[in-house]
Formats: C-alpha cells, structure tokens, sequence
C-alpha cells in the first residue's frame, strides 16, 4: 500500500548509469556509501486514508406538497440562515388563509350579535304582541262572565259555555308565551347561545392558525449558513404528498471532521483529546492539526478497524466535504529498522534495497510499515548489522562493491 510513496525513488532508479555499473566479474568494483543497519527505538507513524466530512451538513426537506412555485438559490450558492430558497404552493395556501379570516371574521360578527341580544326593534314587536294577547285576553274573559251569568239561569247552553271557557284558557296560554318571549328578547341570548358563537370563533380562529402555519412551512429557509451542495427540484415541478421530499442540501464549510479507521494494534496508540497531524492530496504541502473527538470502543464487524473521529483545527477555505485526508496514526516500534527514502529502489516491480553481501550487492525485498519523521520503517527485509547500499542506483544485482 506505500509502493505509490515511493515512485520518485524507483524512478531513480531506472536511470541507472551504465557506465557505472560493473558487467560482469572482470569489471572493478564500484564505490558505494553505505550505512549500518541499526534498530530505531523512537515512536513513528503510519498514515490512514480517511474521509473530510462537514459537521453540519443539512438536507432540506418540503413539508408540505405542491408546485414549485420559486426558487431563489443555485448549486454552489453561499447563503444565510433563515434565507428563502424556495416557494411550494405558495399561491394556494395564501387563498386558504384569507378564506379562513372571512370565516373567523363571520364567525365574530355572529358571537357579537349573540352577546349584544335582540335589537330594539325586536323589543318593541314583542310589547306589542303582549299589548295585542292583553287585550284579547280582557275580551275574552269578559265574553266568558257573559255566558257564565246566562249559563246559570239555562239561557245558554252547555257548549256555549264550555266554548267561552277554552277561548279564555287560550288566551292565556298565548299571553303567557308573548311575556315569555319580550322577557328573552330584553334578557338576551342564552349562556347555550353564547357558547355555541365562541365555540364556531375558536374553530374559526383554529383554522387560520393552521393555513398560516401552512403558508409559513410552505416557503422554505435555510437552517444554517453554508454553501448548496446539491440542487433537487426546478421550478414547475410537483412535490408530491407526503411530503418530506428533498428540495436541497446545504454544507457548512466552516467546520470539518476526519474519520478514518484504524487497525486493533494502532488504536492503543490513540487518545481522545489528542492531537494528530493530516494532510490532503488536493493540498499538496499543507499539514494540518486535528484533535480527536471520539475513538470507536469496538471494531466494525466486517473490518475489524476501529473507527476514530477527529475535528479539524484551522481548516483550510480550499477544504471540502467529501476530499480524502492522510492521518499520521502514531504507532510504536519496538526496534524497527529506519532507512532514509533514497535508499529504496525498484526491480521486476518489487520495493526494496540492495545489502552488501560477500562484497557484492543483493537486492533485497522489503515490507515498508510506516513512518518516522523522515525516515521510513522497514518492518520485514532487513537485518540488523548489514550494510546498506544508500546509492543504489549505480549497482545493480551481483555488482562488485567496496566501501
């Protein structure tokens, strides 16, 4: 996984001078600078691929359906928290709110009336509609007194009597209803009246409360301030119900995390709180500083790696989500063997140096595992107390050598 680190030096490597090289036995040997493989007992690293996500990374939903009826943004916009990105059936819910006032509104002018009673007019019907039962009732009783004097000498007869008698009752019975009726209309409504008119405001007022909320959620805003990431909708589209379709998404670009997953022996090496060092390859010389927010405290399943989160500290203004970041992982390595880059080489494809044996060079393949600050950590390859070719490109396998 690190032969892409080491292109320059292979590279090098196939410009092997001919001249320089020895052909075969009879040529002299070459001189070649040589070090003393050593164990390195000081901490290195090794890098992790990792992903630079955004902490704040918002997808902007519709909740409620219509036609598109505006929209004010582009992908790549910068905008605003509480900006308006877009209209959905706008026009609609704005005729449902002012259906709902005119009936609030009815409903007010009918609670009034009950409040306020009968009008004046209706109070003066009402006397006289009492006056009217009054007077028919004086009538009639005198008629009754009438018949009753002629009932008792027989000068009428039985029916005559029983006649004026039910005549006098009626009339009661209806003066009763008319001192019945002026006594409502001077009283006023009912308090069963009264709660029937504030219960129809409430359900009125109800109603408005619900199409302007509607009309508020049906012109979307930005939550937060970032840049458009993704566009979804165009305007004359239809959102249809239910609702929750994705109008946008917006990245805040001024906070980033790294996640990246580590092996079982190099998360012991990582603390929370702690600080780790990463770069990005569309950022080439530019180191950046993370702290570490969270370590994984078990492995994934399917990996077996851990997962550790990092937040970015001074992020760079070319830094976007998505962009790949190198984590230098802090790994302990009990005496590893460190060769400078330039040691290294290629041949038939494979990484490795060439040692000095029996005073010629052999290539040797080498494991490269990690880092140290310039150096490079050989973790299978060499030995200690060999003699390593550190010019490897004037030699080449079986070359003669003196040092």
């Amino acid at each position: 996984m690190y032969l892409h680190l080491f292109l320059v030096f292979v590279a090098a490597a196939c410009l092997t001078p001919r001249n320089l090289v020895a052909a075969d036995g009879d040529r002299p040997a070459v001189s070649v600078s040589v070090v003393k493989v050593e164990k390195d007992f000081s901490f290195g690293y090794i890098k992790r691929a990792g992903s630079i996500t955004a902490i704040r990374k918002v997808r902007i939903s519709s909740e409620v359906g219509g036609m598109v009826e505006r929209l004010f943004f582009e992908r790549g916009d910068r905008v605003k928290r509480g900006q308006i990105l877009a209209e959905i059936g706008t026009s609609k819910i704005r005729l449902e709110v002012e259906q709902a006032l005119t009936a609030l509104k009815a409903a007010e002018i009918q609670l009034e009336k009950v409040k306020k009673g009968s009008r004046a007019e209706e109070i003066a019907i009402s006397e006289a509609a009492l006056k009217e039962a009054d007077a028919a009732l004086r009538e009639s009783e005198e008629h009754f007194r009438r018949i009753e004097a002629l009932y008792g000498k027989s000068a009428v007869s039985t029916s005559e009597y029983d006649s004026a008698l039910r005549a006098v009752e009626s009339t009661r019975s209806r003066r009763a209803a008319m001192v019945q009726q002026l006594s409502m209309a001077r009283e006023g409504a009912r308090k069963e009246d009264r709660a029937i008119a504030e219960a129809q405001v409430a359900q009125a007022g109800a109603a408005v409360a619900l199409a302007k909320d509607r009309l508020f959620r049906s012109v979307i805003r930005s939550p937060i301030e970032g840049v458009v990431s993704h566009k979804a909708v165009e305007e004359g589209e239809v959102i249809i119900v239910p609702p929750g379709a994705a109008v946008a998404q917006i990245v805040d670009s001024s906070s980033f995390k790294v996640e990246v997953a580590v092996s079982e022996m190099d998360v012991v090496n990582v603390r929370e709180n702690s600080l780790l060092q990463f770069t990005v390859d569309p950022l080439p010389g530019k180191t950046f500083n993370a702290e570490v927010t969270f370590v994984s405290p078990a492995a994934e399943p399917l990996t077996r790696n851990y997962v550790i989160e990092l937040l970015v500290k001074h992020p760079d203004k070319a830094m976007s989500d998505g962009m790949t970041a190198r984590v230098r992982i802090p790994r302990a390595e009990a005496g590893a063997v460190t060769v400078h880059p330039s040691a290294l080489t290629e041949k038939d494809g494979s990484v490795g140096i060439y040692v000095v044996e029996n005073d010629k060079a052999v290539f040797r393949r080498v494991d490269v595992g990690g880092y140290k600050g310039d150096r490079i950590i050989i973790s299978k390859g060499l030995v200690e107390g060999e003699f390593l070719i550190t010019n490897p490109a004037i030699v080449k396998e079986g070359t003669k050598v003196t040092y």
